[in-house]
């Protein structure tokens, strides 16, 4: 909480960079409880025993849940073609009935 507060970053951003100091391959800092989940509760201390032979350390971000944003990107870009399409379809055809319309968006 106090990390998150001082860095000003959203929650899940916090959790993230957390996630990559404490859990991944070098741990740069020490979690209690010592285990992968990341919760509001833990406490974070510096690993004083972390060495490294080189000075530049890569430190990969866990990757981001942006399934849903995608989806509903992708969502939105499908409902302006199809509105296109029947438009087209609308606009050649003048009157239709639901079911042919459908067919003929669908094609």
């Amino acid at each position: 909480q106090d990390i998150r507060q001082r860095l000003n970053l959203a929650e899940e951003d916090t959790a993230r960079t957390l996630h990559s100091l404490a859990c991944a391959k070098h741990k740069i800092l020490l979690k209690d409880p010592a285990n992968k989940r990341i919760d509001k509760n833990d406490k974070f201390s510096f690993n004083n025993k972390f060495t490294n032979v080189s000075k530049r350390l890569k430190i990969p971000l866990p990757p981001v849940d942006d399934k849903k944003k995608v989806v509903e990107d992708v969502d939105k870009d499908r409902r302006y073609a199809i509105d296109a399409a029947i438009v087209r379809t609308m606009k050649s055809r003048k009157v239709m009935g639901h079911q042919p319309l459908v067919m003929e968006v669908v094609q």
